[in-house]
Order: structure tokens, then C-alpha cells, then sequence
């Protein structure tokens, strides 16, 4: 043995050889328990005295090369691994040695076992501040759609208040269905004519040469209604005022106070006339 060296080597002698099947399996290091059973019933020692590596030989074979646990646990200066110097000739297998590490499982170097668990500590401690980050992003999230739904309550309160009495939710399909119906009697009703055009021919056809003040007025397609004060004699105003073509001037009403006197006059579209 090199005492020199971090990475020995022991002479093919110094250790136990086998090649048994294991289909399937293609990783070297310490042997799976059911190729390690097999490998023991041939082995020369007791299976709890050697400690065995494998190497997959790529035709569902597997390269076995054991040494005793005594003589690997009295290796000094900490090595960091332990090959075999050649593999047997005679074995036929076309392996490199390095693959065949002796310190692996339990006889790993303690420095690479610290390494590996804190390495694992670090992605312990990296996967616990993802998931407290994600807990925290959760937490955010579903107090803001909380937020969200309570407002979308407050609002369809607010939207139902101006809606159906009280506000409530159990009036809503009434009300839909009275403004369905108030919808559909709407459709059946003739669009209402433009009062534009009626209001044109009224004021061509009222009356300037008398003297009047006109109080109201409403124009629809309908009717026309005016309210006027006349000074003195008020036939004066009626006879002098004309209805617009299609109309005709109903019993107009008459209020007198002093020497005023207020008339209010209806007119209604004459039969026959287009609308």
C-alpha cells in the first residue's frame, strides 16, 4: 500500500473477485441486497467479514471485488479511496479499476459524509425557505381574494339596494320578470314620433298680432297643450289662431281674473291624419 498517496491501491491479490448476473442493474458502488446474497454463497469468508463493490460489465453481468472489513478499517491517514491496482486477467473483464472504489457505504471518508450532509442540510434548509416563501405567497393571495370577494358582496348589496326593495336577493327573479315584461310591452308600442316638426308648425301658426304670454307647453305625438294669458277679450287670440294641418283645436277652458284671462287649449291629431 502507498501511505503517500490520498487515492491507494492494493495489488488484484489482496482482494476477492466474482462476476455473477445482475440484469438490469448499472451502477457501481456498494452491492444491492439480492446480488450481495448471491455473491456471499460463493465467497470464501462469511458475508458480515468483507465489505464488496460492483461494476457493471454492460451484458447483465456485474464485476464483484470484495475486501476483508478488518484490513480497511486499519487504513491510516484517511484516504479518500481504495482501488484495486488491476483487475484479474482471467476474469475477461474489460472494467477500469477506479470504477471499483472500496471506500464507499460504510467505509466512506468521514470528510466526504460531512460534505454530502451538509450539502444535504443546504437543500434541506433551501427547500424549507421556498416552501416558507411559498406559504407566505399563499397566505397573500388568499387574503387578497378575500378582499376581492367581500367587496364583490358589498357591491352586489349595493346593486341589489338600488334594484328591488330592501335589497333583497330573494325579490330578484320578480323584478326580472317584471322588467321582461315591460320590455316585451315596449317592443309591441310604435316608436313616439319626433315632436320637432309639430312644434315647427305651431309656431308658424301662432297667432303674432295678439297680444299674449304664454305660460306652458307640451308637444307629443299625441297631443299639444298650451297654456296662455291673454289681455282682454280672449276670442280675439282663438280666432286668430290656426291649427297646425292634421290637427283640430279642442273646447279650449277659460280662467278670468280682471282684465287677464288664462286659456288653456288642447289640440288632437284630426282623424284620418298620418302620424
Amino acid at each position: 500500500m502507498n501511505g503517500v498517496s490520498s487515492s491507494p491501491s492494493w495489488p488484484a491479490e489482496r482482494f476477492y473477485w466474482s462476476v455473477v448476473e445482475a440484469p438490469g442493474w448499472g451502477r457501481c458502488g456498494p452491492l444491492p441486497e439480492g446480488v450481495r446474497a448471491v455473491f456471499e454463497e460463493d465467497a470464501p469468508l462469511p458475508g458480515d467479514e468483507l465489505h464488496a463493490v460492483g461494476a457493471p460489465l454492460g451484458d447483465g453481468r456485474l464485476l464483484v471485488c470484495a475486501a476483508r472489513r478488518a484490513e480497511l478499517g486499519a487504513l491510516e491517514s484517511g484516504p479518500d479511496s481504495l482501488v484495486p491496482a488491476a483487475i484479474p486477467p482471467e476474469l475477461g473483464a474489460r472494467v477500469s479499476p477506479e470504477r471499483l472504489n472500496l471506500l464507499v457505504g460504510a467505509f466512506e471518508p468521514a470528510r466526504f459524509r460531512r460534505a454530502r450532509q451538509r450539502r444535504h442540510l443546504l437543500a434541506a434548509a433551501a427547500l424549507l425557505a421556498c416552501a416558507a416563501l411559498v406559504s407566505v405567497g399563499a397566505v397573500r393571495r388568499e387574503r387578497h381574494w378575500s378582499r376581492l370577494a367581500e367587496d364583490r358582496v358589498r357591491r352586489t348589496a349595493d346593486v341589489l339596494a338600488g334594484v328591488v326593495p330592501g335589497g333583497r336577493p330573494e325579490l330578484v327573479p320578480a323584478e326580472l320578470a317584471r322588467a321582461r315584461q315591460v320590455n316585451r310591452w315596449c317592443a309591441g308600442q310604435a316608436p313616439a314620433p319626433d315632436a320637432a316638426p309639430i312644434l315647427a308648425a305651431l309656431l308658424k301658426a301662432w297667432p303674432v298680432g295678439v297680444a299674449c304670454k304664454p305660460q306652458a307647453l307640451t308637444i307629443s305625438g299625441f297631443a299639444i297643450g298650451c297654456s296662455v294669458a291673454v289681455e282682454g277679450d280672449p276670442a280675439l287670440f282663438l280666432g286668430a289662431l290656426t291649427p297646425p294641418a292634421g290637427w283640430r283645436l279642442e273646447e279650449p277652458r277659460l280662467h278670468t281674473a280682471g282684465s287677464v284671462t288664462r286659456l288653456t287649449i288642447s289640440m288632437r291629431p284630426a282623424p284620418g291624419a298620418p302620424r
